[in-house]
């Protein structure tokens, strides 16, 4: 890990931008290309840095005010009508 990688995580601890090319953008910030960016990502989750890289979309900043939950309970396969 380098100081290019230390200061990724800095980044990558305030979230992705909510724009089409965050990792662009992120690049911008860093003095890399999105491909690189990814590529750091990717080696620090291989080497055992980065453990998880997930994302999660905030349903009220995206505008959406509502959703549901459907269970289904399927059917015993054993039992027959």
């Amino acid at each position: 890990m380098d100081s290019l990688d230390i200061r990724l995580l800095r980044e990558l601890e305030h979230g992705l931008p909510l724009i089409p090319e965050p990792f662009e953008e992120i690049g911008n910030r860093l003095g890399l290309t999105g491909l690189e960016v990814q590529e750091r990502i990717r080696n620090l989750k291989s080497s055992g840095i980065v453990r998880k890289f997930t994302a999660r979309v905030n349903q009220r900043l995206a505008g959406i005010s509502a959703n549901a939950l459907v269970a289904w309970r399927p059917a015993d396969p054993s039992h027959r009508d």
